[in-house]
């Protein structure tokens, strides 16, 4: 028996969906394979483009706010952690967010010059950087609570949702970062 093929449109893109004993070897199997490689390269199909935009939209949502605290997001985040936590290493830092050294020296350089934060060397071991919040630090946090509130307020969805989404975010990185150290993907931290 001959295979058929059946149009599925997806995207913009039109598969011929094989039917018979043995999809995938008829004379149209690479007319086949061409559309599959074609619809997965489509852009809106692309997992790094939604996550980009999301990305760049969420943060956009939070520069105004910020702005009015006098924070980048980078330092932000810096704060949130040094809110959460408190006292804390610049190491420790570095793997809680992600971000190489390099950038996150002139970021709590800039943090201590506006009296947010203290940076001092460990006692025991002087290549320890500790950093903490200053008194000032402190009392920003109940003003930052707001811009929080303001970002999620702007999504549109529920604190269940939210949190539902949050945690499959956290899936979809640990799962990405666990696939990449198993490819031999250099960290980018």
């Amino acid at each position: 028996m001959r295979a058929t093929a059946v149009p599925v449109v997806t995207g913009a893109v039109r598969i011929p969906r094989m039917r018979g004993p043995h999809p995938g070897h008829t004379d149209r199997s690479a007319e086949y394979a061409q559309a599959v490689v074609a619809d997965n390269l489509l852009l809106e199909r692309q997992l790094c483009v939604a996550l980009h935009r999301a990305t760049r939209a969420v943060l956009a949502c939070y520069r105004p706010g910020l702005a009015a605290l006098g924070l980048t997001y980078s330092q932000y985040m810096v704060m949130l952690v040094l809110w959460q936590q408190g006292e804390t290493t610049q190491r420790q830092l570095v793997a809680l967010l992600g971000l190489d050294s390099g950038t996150l020296s002139p970021v709590l350089k800039r943090l201590e010059q506006r009296g947010l934060v203290r940076r001092t060397r460990q006692h025991d071991d002087e290549r320890v950087l500790g950093v903490s919040l200053t008194e000032a630090g402190h009392q920003l946090s109940e003003q930052a609570a707001s811009v929080q509130r303001s970002v999620e307020e702007a999504t549109g969805l529920t604190q269940v949702a939210l949190a539902r989404l949050r945690r499959q975010l956290d899936l979809v990185a640990t799962r990405c970062w666990t696939a990449s150290d198993n490819l031999g993907a250099p960290d980018p931290a």
